[in-house]
Parts: C-alpha cells; sequence; structure tokens
C-alpha cells in the first residue's frame, strides 16, 4: 500500500521566545530592540528573517567605549544609543529611575537608600519579574559615588562562610533553586519572585521590601 503524500502545504505556527543576555545593563536599548523585533515578526510585508535582525545587532553592533561618546544604533524609526561611563565618572545610565518611584513610597525609597549605603541584606520581593531588576539596579546606581561592590557566586561559594566585610552580592532576580542564598552571612541585594516568597527562611537581620508593584504617578511627575 502507497503512502499518499499531500502537495499542499499547511501552515503551523509555534510559539517562539527571544531573550537578550548581556554584561551590560542596556534596558532601555534592548527594549526597543525586542520591540522592534516583535513587531517586524507580525508585519506581512517583511520578508527578512528574524535571525537576521538578531545576527546583526548581534555582531555589527559595536561595543561603547567606557568614557567615549555613544554608540547610535538605527533600527527602523528609531535611534539606539548605547553608552558606559567611565569608572570614576558620573553614571549614565540606559534605563529611567521613574519606575523605582512607580514602585516605593518616597519614605521606602529614601530608607531602602539607608540600607543600601548600611551594607545590610535587602530582599526585593515582587509578583511582576519584569520591573525587579530595573527596581534592583536603580538603586544601585542611587548610591553614586558610592558603589556596591559584589563578588562573583565561585567566589563567593568559597568564602560563604567567613565572615568577612568585604564579600557581598548582588542578584536582580534570584532563582527559586538557589534560595538558600538568602541565608548568607555577608550583605546582599537579592530580587525575587512573590511566588516562593512564603517558602524561604529570612533571619532577622534581612529587611525585605514586599509586593511592590507599579502604580501611576501623579501629573506632574510625568515626563513628556
Amino acid at each position: 500500500m502507497k503512502n499518499v503524500i499531500s502537495s499542499e502545504f499547511e501552515t503551523v505556527y509555534i510559539p517562539k521566545g527571544l531573550c537578550v543576555l548581556s554584561h551590560y545593563p542596556f534596558f532601555n536599548g534592548f527594549s526597543v530592540f525586542l520591540n522592534h523585533i516583535y513587531r517586524v515578526s507580525c508585519s506581512p510585508a517583511n520578508s527578512v528573517p528574524l535571525e537576521k535582525y538578531v545576527s546583526h545587532f548581534v555582531h555589527n553592533v559595536p561595543l561603547p567605549l567606557a568614557g567615549h561618546p555613544g554608540v547610535i544604533y538605527r533600527l527602523g524609526l528609531n535611534n539606539i544609543k548605547f553608552c558606559l561611563s567611565h569608572e570614576f565618572d558620573l553614571p549614565t545610565l540606559n534605563f529611567s529611575l521613574q519606575i523605582l518611584f512607580r514602585c516605593l513610597e518616597i519614605e521606602d525609597v529614601i530608607t531602602l537608600f539607608g540600607l543600601v549605603l548600611m551594607e545590610r541584606k535587602i530582599v526585593l520581593v515582587s509578583k511582576h519579574y519584569h520591573i525587579i531588576t530595573p527596581v534592583a539596579e536603580a538603586i544601585r546606581a542611587l548610591i553614586y559615588p558610592f558603589q556596591w561592590k559584589y563578588t562573583c557566586l565561585v567566589a563567593f561559594f568559597f568564602f560563604f562562610f567567613l565572615q568577612n566585610a568585604m564579600f557581598r552580592f548582588f542578584i536582580p532576580v534570584l532563582p527559586e533553586k538557589l534560595k538558600a542564598y538568602l541565608e548568607a552571612i555577608v550583605p546582599f541585594i537579592v530580587g525575587m519572585h512573590r511566588s516562593f516568597y512564603d517558602e524561604v527562611f529570612l533571619a532577622d537581620d534581612v529587611m525585605n521590601i514586599v509586593s511592590f508593584s507599579l502604580v501611576s504617578l501623579p501629573t506632574f511627575f510625568k515626563t513628556k
């Protein structure tokens, strides 16, 4: 018996995700890029594979030099500027601090600012993944000219049981499988999702900011 193969092709749709991983907090630039890719993918007039856009962005856009004028990348009708500040210069932020003040009251921001300066153990908790990292990065940027010097995780494991004030760590979004990190004896800034907050043990010296979410700013705070 012969197999009958239809000559007509059917269109099959499958979900596709795209994530940008980088050492640098170019949040606004990456957001514009991903939004552009999404719009292109939804356009029936587009004939260029999405992989072409991604390949060009990854391989052809140079990394800006610290302390030099930024790199401007033309993407459709948008200009994306990437820039890095020198270690001893006023930091150049590639994201808005507005999100911090939309999530927390002024009194809470001041309290959080003081806790960071005192190198306390801080946990930021929210049910919205997309705002945890910007809030953590914003509060870290606000302490300039001070810096939150953090140790890489490999070194942290090595010195985990050594009570030395020079070691601290910064994890914008903590995976659930690494929740044991919250029992560390060193200072830290950690962001975590609300879904497993009730499952973790937090010592008395851990300061937690729980369940912040975006709120609308008053009219006189809004930017044009």
